[in-house]
């Protein structure tokens, strides 16, 4: 059975409904450091139109309509875009958490059966207790092939259901942001409201937007590669996936109706977060249109809530799950014991010896399952841990800290002007020196402190609830904090052997 409307118009967009609820947050705090934060207008040039926060924050484009604001404290009303952006953001949409989390909607929780319960040995075997107790194994055995035989149905049915779903989700992506995005000559992106306009308009721009978008003119006609996008890939899901993926339950007008209204209302949601991210973070994009990204030498500072937009950005980073996976390590699977053969019965000492054995081979059967239950659940446990002190860091390390101290969480990359050698010390150099708010360096309290911080937490908060004393000593949270450095130390190498080539005015 397919989840609920309110359910699936919550998890639907799971992907974005932290950075709603954070974004409404951050409304709240986009006061304090912005008036110091603003700087003098000016136009942006080319050079600089890689951005912070890209998804948030597009690019201005040289072509936009001159409305006589400053383009400093508006977003371009069209930014038109050539084939190959339209197949990069079109490549950059696949296999996103969205489209993993509808195909695990679609498939649901499944409904597993209720394992068998085994048959305890009796305390003694005697002509009556022997025989019985085997009888009671032999059908033990028989309902546990029964049971795995409707576990692995339903589980395949829910897997072929995923298979659906991430289907249906993938051609939605292929349809609205690729194919018909090119002989319609739409952007399938979302274009920001202006930020001169006041909440209720741009509150309705962002509602309206997954039905009326703007041509390469600036033409204002109905959004054909979203709607189409959806509807088409609906009727796909319906026609053609379920038959395909063997699911007929999914061959319904109910399944139809769901999968077009559903990410409607998802794309509505994440058009709502980032009219109110922008709002909390207007400063910051004032400051970024008039000057451009920051680098080392060409610095200017976040405000608190730019700040904690940059954590945002980082809540699904796949260093969270890395990190739970090294945590979480390959759990211990035991192998399970054979089960007996039966040797001639003559007589009954024969069939009493042979009920010894069986009782033997249950609680030897019985004792794997717990020792194979227990070592699961404590490898999900440590993955829980890991997870955890990963986010804590994240939290720490780009947003309070930062905050606190008035300095800056970011790597700010050296730019261009030097040779790859000096930047790659820049690099690791990061990892312990960084700028403050008023652009002088300082110790990276922020990235230092989030990273010992979150290792201090999980070692006395998160392992302990989570019953994994292994984990809760100092040689791990030692060994977490040593691997957490190294991994910024290559990160920041990658961010900035990738970062736009700064060329000063």
């Amino acid at each position: 059975m397919l989840l609920t409307g309110a359910v699936l118009t919550d998890v639907l967009t799971a992907v974005n409904l932290r950075l709603l609820a954070a974004a409404a947050a951050l409304a709240t705090l986009a006061a304090p450091l912005h008036a110091q934060d603003q700087l003098p207008e000016a136009p942006l040039p080319q050079e600089h139109a890689s951005l912070l926060l890209p998804e948030y924050f597009p690019a201005p484009s040289s072509s936009a309509p001159d409305t006589g604001t400053s383009q400093a404290t508006i977003l371009p009303r069209y930014i038109p875009r050539k084939s190959g952006n339209t197949f990069a953001y079109f490549a950059g949409s696949l296999f996103s958490v969205r489209n993993l989390i509808e195909a695990s909607l679609v498939a649901s929780t499944p409904d597993l059966p209720k394992a068998p319960t085994q048959p305890q040995p009796p305390p003694v075997l005697d002509a009556i207790s022997g025989p019985a107790y085997e009888t009671a194994l032999t059908n033990y055995g028989t309902a546990v092939t029964v049971w795995s035989e409707e576990t692995e149905n339903e589980l395949r049915i829910r897997g072929r259901r995923a298979g659906v779903g991430l289907a249906v989700s993938e051609s939605r992506n292929v349809l609205q942001n690729f194919i018909l995005p090119l002989p319609f000559r739409i952007n399938p992106r979302y274009q920001p409201a202006n930020l001169e306009s006041s909440f209720g308009v741009r509150m309705g721009h962002a509602i309206i937007s997954p039905f009326v978008t703007q041509t390469r003119h600036g033409t204002h006609v109905p959004n054909i590669p979203k709607l189409g996008g959806t509807v088409g890939a609906a009727f796909a899901g319906q026609r053609e996936y379920a038959h395909l993926f063997d699911a007929p339950e999914l061959n319904t007008t109910s399944f139809l109706e769901k999968e077009i209204a559903f990410p409607l209302a998802g794309d509505i949601a994440t058009n709502v977060a980032r009219e109110l991210l922008r709002s909390a973070v207007r400063g910051d994009l004032i400051n970024l249109y008039s000057r451009g990204p920051a680098y080392w030498n060409h610095y200017y500072p976040l405000s608190v809530p730019g700040k904690f937009a940059v954590w945002m950005q980082t809540t699904y980073s796949p260093r969270h799950f890395i990190s739970a996976g090294l945590i979480a390590s390959i759990p211990k699977l035991y192998d399970q014991p054979d089960p007996p053969i039966q040797p001639p019965i003559n007589s009954v000492q024969d069939e009493l010896a042979y009920d010894q054995v069986l009782a033997i081979y249950g609680n030897n059967l019985l004792q794997w399952r717990h020792q194979t239950e227990e070592s699961l659940r404590y490898t999900g446990r440590r993955a829980i841990g890991g997870f955890a002190e990963s986010e804590t860091q994240g939290f720490l390390q780009y947003a309070v800290l930062p905050s606190v101290l008035r300095q800056d969480g970011r790597f700010i990359p050296m730019g261009g002007g030097y040779n790859v050698f000096a930047r790659i010390a820049h690099a690791g150099a990061s990892i312990a020196v960084t700028r403050t708010n008023s652009g002088h360096r300082t110790v990276n309290a922020s990235l230092l402190g989030g990273t010992v911080g979150a290792a201090l937490i999980a070692q006395h908060v998160y392992y302990p609830q989570l019953n994994t004393p292994s984990l809760a000593n100092n040689n791990v949270a030692g060994k977490t904090i040593g691997i957490n450095l190294a991994a910024d130390v290559i990160l920041n190498t990658f961010h900035e052997l990738c970062a736009p080539r700064y060329r000063a005015p």
